[in-house]
């Protein structure tokens, strides 16, 4: 088990399981036949540098390794292939030097992971491809924060809750698969990630928090789940290259900023039950040509769609109640409004200063004729 026999004292090995360490040695082998490493096995190893695990080992479990602060060498006698096969429970070699695993044919990046209970608090390895343990519950605020070495994620099936800026500024991060199991995505949590592309995000996610995917400038693509009912501010913020979003039934409100500078968002369709629309939601998205606000909705925010350079045409349900300040401002081929209600109802909607400024909109047709409010000549019913 060690580099001298002496040291076969100091070890519990039970039914091919080793329970207990508790050797002095800096080098240390693991003796072939061993099938299990035990929980927190080797806690009492302060001065272990390297370790030596045989290829029969198939089950690592929790903080086995945890503590071993002097430890920087683990040589597994297998395959990279038969290493990733062991199963290793959450925290295993938490809180040690080990940056690289030698495998017989290889070297495998160790995944450094360290724990608060089940929650993965802070990732500090080098790897680019990343499978969380299985086991951890939750992942924790910034535990991700930073790693720009990181391409994609497998995040398992049994995490509750991705807290807040978890991901933030993963900037190679292109891929991430999130389980079904997560009913949370906290305030930015994928903030900066400038290489991303898609995400889907789970059925049991009631909320996309403030910042969530902000700054995502290669994200082309987001699949919203029926079920989310609040977009919050800056939610997609500056995701310059999404193109279309769908939001699903049960959404209630968009947020403040939620899709501003998405330059390239073409088509949005808002659903009914939304009912307030945040101020400058979508700002400055100088793509999109249409939009067709659903009944139910009360409130445009102010400058809520503020320099949509392509908006031709803007459909206003009869119950809206107030359209905020600048809210159609540099729309400058918006040439027409078409609202669900009578010239009364329209004409008791609550608008804001310079709400069509700079704007082609010289009048509104509602259901009971042409309101030519913005010239003194009303244009010919066609």
């Amino acid at each position: 088990m060690s580099s001298s026999s002496k040291d076969w004292d100091f070890w519990d090995v039970r039914n091919g399981v080793l329970i207990r360490c508790s050797c002095q040695a800096e080098s240390v082998i693991i003796r072939s036949g061993v099938q299990k490493i035990a929980a927190a096995a080797f806690n009492d190893c302060p001065s272990m540098t390297s370790v030596e695990i045989p290829v029969s080992v198939t089950d690592i479990g929790a903080d086995a390794f945890s503590g071993c602060r002097s430890l920087t060498e683990i040589r597994f006698t297998g395959t990279v292939k038969q290493w990733r096969a062991v199963t290793k429970v959450s925290s295993w070699c938490r809180n040690t030097a080990v940056k690289n695993i030698l495998c017989s044919d290889g070297i495998e990046v160790y995944a450094a992971f360290s724990y608060d209970g089940d929650v993965l608090s802070r990732f500090d390895g080098t790897a680019s491809e990343v499978v969380i343990q299985e086991g951890t519950k939750e992942i924790g605020g910034g535990a991700f924060h930073g790693c720009e070495t990181i391409t994609s994620v497998v995040i398992p099936e049994g995490i509750s809750e991705i807290r807040e800026s978890a991901f933030c500024g993963c900037t190679a991060l292109r891929s991430v698969v999130i389980p079904p199991s997560v009913k949370r995505i906290k305030a930015s949590a994928f903030r900066g990630c400038r290489s991303l592309r898609s995400v889907t995000i789970p059925k049991g996610v009631k909320e996309i928090s403030a910042g969530a995917f902000c700054g995502c400038i290669s994200l082309e693509t987001i699949a919203i789940p029926e079920g989310v009912q609040i977009i919050d501010d800056e939610a997609f913020k500056n995701c310059a290259s999404l193109s279309s979003v769908i939001l699903p039934r049960g959404l209630k409100s968009i947020g403040d900023r939620a899709f501003q500078n998405c330059t390239m968002l073409r088509s949005v369709t808002i659903p009914s039950g939304v009912t307030s629309i945040g101020d400058r939601a979508f700002q400055n998205c100088t793509m999109l040509m249409s939009a067709a606000i659903p009944a139910g909705v009360l409130s445009v925010g102010n400058c809520s769609f503020f320099n949509c350079k392509r908006l031709r045409s803007v459909t206003i349900p009869a119950g809206i109640r107030i359209i905020g300040a600048e809210a159609f401002s540099d729309c400058r081929l918006l040439d027409r409004i078409c609202f669900g209600g009578s010239r009364k109802q329209w004409n008791a909607v609550l608008k804001g200063r310079f709400w069509h400024k700079s704007s082609a909109v010289r009048w509104v047709r509602c259901l009971d004729g042409i309101l030519a409010s913005f010239n003194d000549v009303s244009p010919s019913v066609a």
